[in-house]
């Protein structure tokens, strides 16, 4: 940044300088016409870098796109899978005892469903199942057994089962009018635009945009 003010006040000095000294010094016609031309040219070049190639002025990035993600777009990015480097976190398998009874289960089930219903723990990215037992108290192989027998998944799944149910609620409620559906995968807990579209897909059958086709039609 420092090296490109520089050559920016540089190249200023020189476009202001160049007329005022022909003005003061009689010289032949040619050369004044050349002198007077160079700053021109030396400013048609300032403009070139500062728009084409700014990388020259100490490898300042060429653009940086930003934009907000709750305000509606023509199209929905969340659905164009481009790669993401956000990282999925792996789901917790712990190996999970036999002689877990199903009374046990009935009773692991009653407080994590009220505990997901309560205080909706999915809408956090990087929720894991050793969160969720601190915060239910509860080991996480009883956790991973209710949710492996019971749900016929790993927490990883289960969370993102919820959080679809949670997106389609929004939906429904018409907030897709004016959010993206990106902003609405982000609101319901995923990190990833290809894993939300996998995932509403597998539950909906239809990916997010047919599904609002469905819902107009």
């Amino acid at each position: 940044m420092k090296r490109w003010i520089l050559l920016l006040l540089f190249g200023q000095v020189v476009i202001i300088l160049v007329p005022l000294t022909t003005a003061l010094v009689t010289l032949g016609p040619i050369l004044v016409s050349v002198i007077n031309v160079s700053p021109l040219l030396i400013a048609a070049a300032q403009c070139y870098l500062v728009l084409f190639e700014p990388r020259a002025f100490d490898n300042i990035p060429a653009y940086e796109h930003s934009y907000d993600k709750n305000l509606p777009l023509l199209s929905h990015p969340a659905e164009q899978e481009q790669p993401t480097n956000a990282q999925e976190p792996e789901p917790e398998q712990p190996s999970i005892p036999a002689n877990f009874t199903d009374e046990m289960l009935d009773d692991i089930g009653r407080q994590v469903e009220d505990f997901m219903k309560s205080h909706q723990p999915y809408l956090q990215p990087r929720y894991k199942l050793s969160d969720l037992s601190d915060d239910k108290g509860i080991g996480v192989h009883k956790l991973s057994a209710y949710i492996n027998r019971r749900r016929g998944t790993n927490l990883y799944g289960y969370l993102n089962q919820l959080r679809i149910e949670y997106c389609i609620s929004k939906i429904k409620q018409g907030e897709q009018r004016f959010k993206t559906l990106e902003a609405l995968s982000a609101e319901s807990g995923f990190q990833s635009r290809t894993t939300f579209i996998r995932e509403f897909k597998g539950i909906t059958g239809v990916n997010p945009s047919e599904y609002l086709e469905n819902l107009d039609a």
